[in-house]
């Protein structure tokens, strides 16, 4: 049923997998993984959390920027002049008798001048504090916006991981089932060599084993690609040769044990306490508040305190060293609006932000009880494929025996074969489709991939940023 399906994304995708190799040669040079380092791996190769961190240090060094504003501002000036000639003043005309008076220099034809300055803003201040403690929250963000990306990443790798050992199981179910089909025909063979039966019978045992052959290729496809999108999660190439060791002990005791969900009340209660994303909207929330304060802010005049040393040459009027302090004060009285109503803006930013934040906590309701429900569909489908098993593994004994006594035909006993190696492909699947339920649904809740994989990588903790 699988290999059709398995064969058609084989072709779309351009490969195949490669010739299978015996298990001893297989594992020469084999990569092995357990889940945790499978995640850390993957975390480590990633494109997009590397872009989430240098978003992070962007936002810490606009923080530091804006940090440097509470300081004054030491501003140094200097201007040189070249005029197309010297500016005098004659005194010839004064009555000075016997006495040749020269013209006056009043400029000369080069001249300079140099001011230092020292500004310190004083009303500005407001604004300066309310942009700072946005761009704390900016770092705030950028933080939680990275942990948001570890976290789905890391979910993503743990469910390419699970279907990799899916494959694997379904792997060994449709070997063991050769194994058996292979003895059903030896004996076959045998007894139709001794003209007890007929060669139909045999030929039905040859196409039983060749429809086993056919069910381990499907699953030896569906492994290669399960295996090749985990290589790309963790950064080698696709045709890399993975060993995956066992899951982790809570994983096992969760496909074997097959609890129930939490209940729904209490899993949304957990969800909106602890997932990342309602801290990250959240702080955007205060952002949008803190908008607020800063166009408020704007609409003060401007003071500033100001201590200036000022020097020239070539000016012979003007004096060559010259030192004021002051204050100076600067205001818009009036400017159409365009500052009054960056205040509305602002408001209007944090409606959406709060809008936002409903929205988020609705959705996240949503999925959890989706991922709750999935889950108890998955569960169900486990417990039912394991009373499906039983039955077909005594209805397999039942044939076999039926057949040894000669009231069963090699059709029956290969039939009920079929079903169980169906019951057993089932419960396979079944049990990983359960376990990929029960991850989702802790993920949707916020449980930190850490937690499950008894790693404690402060980039998935939860809580608030530090």
């Amino acid at each position: 049923m699988l290999g059709p399906l398995l064969a058609a994304t084989v072709v779309a995708l351009g490969a195949g997998p490669p010739t299978a190799a015996p298990a001893t040669q297989r594992a020469v040079g084999a990569l092995k993984l357990n889940l945790s380092k499978a995640v850390s791996q993957s975390l480590s190769t990633s494109a997009e959390l590397r872009g989430a961190t240098a978003a992070k240090a962007a936002e810490i060094a606009r923080r530091k920027s804006v940090r440097g504003n509470f300081g004054p501002l030491l501003r140094f000036e200097f201007g040189l002049q070249i005029w197309d000639s010297e500016l005098t003043a004659s005194l010839g005309d004064l009555p000075i008798p016997g006495i040749d008076v020269p013209p006056l220099s009043i400029r000369d034809q080069t001249t300079w001048n140099l001011s230092v300055s020292l500004i310190q803003p004083l009303t500005a201040m407001w604004t300066v504090y309310e942009s700072y403690e946005l761009t704390k929250l900016g770092v705030d963000v950028a933080e939680l916006k990275k942990r948001v990306k570890v976290q789905n990443r890391a979910w993503k790798t743990a469910e390419a991981y699970l279907r990799v050992k899916q494959a694997e199981a379904l792997m060994r179910v449709a070997a063991n089932s050769i194994k058996q089909r292979q003895a059903q025909e030896a004996r076959v063979r045998a007894l139709e060599s001794a003209g007890v039966i007929k060669r139909q019978d045999l030929l039905r045992a040859q196409l039983g084993v060749s429809s086993a052959k056919q069910n381990l290729a499907a699953a030896k496809r569906q492994r290669y690609l399960a295996s090749a999108q985990l290589a790309l999660f963790i950064g080698v190439p696709p045709s890399a040769n993975l060993a995956l060791e066992p899951l982790p002990p809570e994983w096992e005791t969760a496909r074997l044990n097959v609890p129930e969900p939490m209940a729904s009340d209490a899993a949304r209660k957990v969800a909106l306490n602890q997932r990342i994303e309602l801290l990250e909207v959240e702080q955007r929330l205060l952002q949008a508040s803190g908008n607020v304060q800063v166009a408020k802010s704007k609409m003060l005049p401007e003071v500033s305190f100001i201590a200036s040393f000022l020097t020239a040459g070539g000016q012979e009027l003007q004096g060559s060293e010259q030192f004021f302090v002051g204050l100076n004060l600067s205001w818009n009285a009036f400017d159409w609006g365009a500052t009054y109503y960056q205040i509305d803006v602002a408001r209007a930013g944090r409606v959406q932000a709060q809008a936002g934040l409903d929205q988020l906590r609705e959705g996240i309701g949503l999925e959890v009880e989706a991922a709750r429900t999935t889950m108890i569909g998955a569960r169900d489908q486990l417990l039912l494929a394991r009373k499906v098993i039983a039955v077909a593994e005594e209805n397999f004994k039942l044939q076999q025996t039926r057949y040894e006594q000669k009231a069963a035909t090699t059709f029956d006993v290969i039939e009920a074969e079929t079903q169980l190696t169906k019951a057993r492909i089932d419960v396979e699947m079944a049990s990983f489709e359960y376990l990929v339920a029960w991850a989702a649904l802790r993920r949707a809740m916020g449980t930190s991939p850490s937690a499950l994989l008894g790693t404690k990588s402060p980039a998935t903790t939860t809580g608030k940023p530090q």
